[in-house]
C-alpha cells in the first residue's frame, strides 16, 4: 500500500484476475506500475484462504505461540562480524563498528516502527530527526488535532 502510494498509484480494489502470474509475466511488464501492479496481484491470488473454524480463543493462541516462535528465532540469531562490517561498507574498524552496528541495530526497527506507525495512522511523513525539548502538557492539551498530538509526543531524536 505504502509502495502503491509513493508511486503515485490510487489504492487496489479487488483483483481483477486470480490467478498466480509466472516470473516471466510479471518481469514483462513495460512500466514499474504495471510491474507492481502484477507482483501484487500473484501474491494475492496465492494467498490462502481465511479460516471460518478459528475461534477468537484459539486464534489467539495461535498468535501468541507464532510470536512466541519468532521472537526465540530472532533472540537465538546472531549478527556476525561479517555482516556487521557490510552494514557500515567495511569502513571501521571493529571495535567502532560494533558501536556503530548496536547502535543501528537498536534504533533503527523503532525509526521503521514509527514510520509506519505514522503510516498506518494516515499522518504525513515525519519531520527531520533532531533534538527537541518534549512538550509541556499545555502544549500537548492545546494541540488542535490528533497528528498535532502525536507529532508533539512522537520522539525526533537520539542522544
Amino acid at each position: 500500500m505504502e509502495l502503491r502510494a509513493a508511486l503515485g498509484m490510487p489504492p487496489h480494489g479487488p483483483w481483477k484476475r486470480k490467478r498466480i502470474l509466472k516470473e516471466e509475466e510479471i518481469l514483462a511488464a513495460p512500466t514499474i506500475e504495471e510491474y507492481y501492479e502484477r507482483r501484487e496481484e500473484s501474491l494475492g491470488a496465492s494467498a490462502s484462504p481465511i479460516s471460518t473454524t478459528a475461534t477468537p480463543e484459539s486464534l489467539h493462541n495461535q498468535t501468541a505461540l507464532f510470536i512466541k516462535e519468532e521472537l526465540t528465532k530472532i533472540s537465538n540469531a546472531c549478527v556476525s562480524f561479517k555482516d556487521r562490517a557490510q552494514m557500515t561498507g567495511n569502513t571501521l574498524k571493529a571495535k567502532k563498528n560494533l558501536m556503530v552496528t548496536d547502535f543501528l541495530l537498536e534504533v533503527v526497527p523503532e525509526i521503521i516502527g514509527l514510520y509506519e506507525l505514522r503510516s498506518v495512522l494516515g499522518f504525513a511523513p515525519p519531520v527531520s530527526w533532531t533534538q527537541r525539548k518534549s512538550a509541556t502538557n499545555e502544549e500537548l492539551e492545546a494541540a488542535p488535532t490528533i497528528e498535532a498530538y502525536y507529532n508533539l509526543k512522537e520522539p525526533f531524536g537520539y542522544g
